[in-house]
């Protein structure tokens, strides 16, 4: 098998998101053929438009920006409504504590545990959010469920590390050993931290092969995530040393701004665990649904394919293989001669020329015209009325779309045409309360911009006998009259002027 692109075939500037194993193609979204599942499963099945099998999802990894290009977002993620709520939620509970309770000693402990509790909650709600494809910040409501197990399982790691790691003053290491060991210890934490909060196991986070095997699959990049994970680690305490040092570590103020900044670094640390597992969801064996990720981050893309016809698409893409008498050949029989697409429409008629069947548009133009009429698309229905009425000199459409054609022409000054139009008209619907007055007018037309006398004085005779109680049949007698006075009826008085 081919090795799987990351470009889509017909878009060789697009990254591919679906690869189809049986034809060893990739392709965009825009390229693949979605079908609606009934299942809960996932909302989409996506197709190959080449052999109609299903491909496979090539993940969401090489959608987003890699994190090392995207780290003004990690700052600025906490600057929203609810990081901002929850930011204020546990600091100002925290500070008010610690200054005005500070005399019980067992109350600000308390506080701290509580209201850091808290926060790890939302955290883990930041973290699954982001994992998910999800950037925009969750509301700030805590469920009770087993993220309160998880935020447990987190204090135990930590408790655990830190055993660990205050028992290495106790081996028979150097102290110099014991630095490196104490920093090796700290490298996979990250890797550690992600691995518990994506399975939820305790266990996973400290399985050494689950561990490395991680490591591994991030690369050298892993020492990025280290290195951006230790500065959040530290943010804090630089903080507190900061404000120490111009003399407010002790004031409500100073305070107040070291648990807030507290938060914040606590928010960008689990954001940023989130961003890192939805960049390497693949190698963590995490399966992000595309149509979820767009729902979330691309919903113009989701909107535009939900309203794209799945025949057009594949038709399309069978036109850019070459295959014109198969995309022909695909309309006809998946449309069964009742096209609703006006793009589908235009596709079919570029194909009819190239083939030269333009033959068929005396049993498929009538259905098009109307079809385009409705859509609003009145120039395109006009171009395929003059095509046709060069084809077949006895061709005629329904009165509604004769009527709208009518009226164009008219606004456009086509005369002939109008002409043409408001005949089929009042041919196709005579008892139509509009028919009378287009009857008259085309008469007139006929005398005073297109100098045919003939037609005119036909379609007056017509008048008067489909319309003997008209209010009009005085001015349409004085009209046939002036005709037969002028001893020219039946015969062509001017050069004909005709305007197509």
């Amino acid at each position: 098998m081919q090795k799987e692109s990351r470009s889509c075939h017909y878009h060789q500037d697009r990254a591919a998101q679906f690869y189809c194993e049986e034809c060893a193609t990739s392709y965009c979204p825009d390229c693949v053929t979605w079908r609606k599942n009934t299942s809960f499963v996932k909302e989409y099945f996506y197709m190959c438009p080449r052999c109609n099998k299903e491909t496979k999802t090539l993940g969401v990894s090489h959608l987003i920006t890699p994190f090392w290009k995207n780290f003004p977002l990690f700052f600025t993620y906490p600057f929203s409504k609810y990081p901002l709520i929850m930011l204020a939620l546990y600091a100002v509970p925290i500070t008010f504590v610690e200054t005005f309770l500070a005399a019980n000693l067992f109350a600000p402990f308390l506080a701290f545990l509580i209201f850091t509790f808290i926060l790890l909650l939302y955290c883990n709600d930041i973290f699954q959010a982001t994992v998910s494809g999800n950037f925009r910040p969750p509301r700030t409501s805590v469920d009770l469920d087993e993220s309160v197990w998880l935020v447990f399982k987190q204090f135990l790691l930590l408790i655990l590390l830190i055993m660990v790691m205050r028992l290495l003053p106790e081996t028979p290491l150097s102290d110099e050993a014991a630095a490196v060991v104490f920093e090796f210890i700290k490298i996979p934490v990250p890797a550690m931290l992600m691995l518990l909060l994506v399975n939820s196991s305790l266990a996973s986070s400290l399985n050494p092969l689950k561990i490395v095997v991680l490591i591994s699959r991030v690369g050298w990049r892993y020492l990025l995530v280290y290195g951006f994970c230790t500065v959040l680690v530290l943010a804090p305490s630089f903080l507190l040393y900061l404000f120490s040092f111009i003399q407010l570590d002790h004031m409500f103020i100073g305070r107040l701004f070291y648990y807030a900044g507290l938060a914040y670094f606590f928010i960008i640390f689990y954001f940023f665990l989130g961003y890192i597992a939805l960049q390497y969801h693949e190698k963590l064996g995490l399966e992000i649904e595309f149509t979820a990720y767009s729902r979330l981050n691309n919903r113009e893309l989701l909107e535009k394919k939900e309203q794209t016809d799945p025949l057009l698409n594949d038709a399309n893409l069978l036109v850019r293989d070459g295959k014109h008498a198969r995309a022909l050949e695909l309309i006809r029989t998946q449309s069964k001669g009742e096209i609703t697409n006006p793009d589908l429409g235009v596709l079919y008629l570029k194909l009819l020329n190239q083939l030269d069947e333009n033959e068929r548009l005396e049993y498929s133009g009538p259905l098009l015209i109307e079809l385009f009429v409705a859509k609003g698309r009145v120039l395109e229905a006009a171009n395929l009325y003059q095509k046709c009425i060069n084809l077949f000199p006895k061709f005629s459409i329904k009165p509604e779309p004769a009527l709208r054609l009518y009226q164009w022409y008219l606004a456009k000054k086509e005369f002939m045409a109008a002409v043409r139009c408001g005949e089929n008209f009042v041919t196709q619907a005579p008892v139509d309360p509009r028919a009378p007055e287009v009857h008259l007018k085309i008469a007139g037309i006929s005398i005073t911009k297109l100098g045919d006398k003939r037609r005119a004085f036909n379609l007056l005779k017509g008048f008067r006998e489909s319309y003997p109680g008209h209010e009009k049949q005085k001015d349409a007698e004085k009209i046939l009259n002036w005709l037969k006075q002028s001893g020219k009826k039946g015969v062509r008085t001017g050069a004909r002027k005709s305007e197509k």
